[in-house]
């Protein structure tokens, strides 16, 4: 059958889309997909969030 290589391309087609953003999660050290990766792009994070803590002031007038 000519449909059974067809096949066989959209079963690869299917798992690659799988894999592809859960590479992301499987790179421990730098957490880049592989989009990222083959443009040699850097990996760019947020800053930590301050542990300031907003307190309430209360004025009396």
């Amino acid at each position: 059958h000519p449909l059974r290589g067809w096949q066989i391309i959209g079963l690869l087609f299917s798992v690659s889309l799988f894999l592809w953003p859960l590479s992301t999660y499987l790179d421990r050290k730098h957490r880049q997909g592989i989009p990222d990766r083959m443009a040699q792009t850097k990996l760019v994070q947020l800053p930590p969030k301050s542990k300031v803590t907003a307190t309430s002031v209360s004025t009396t007038d």
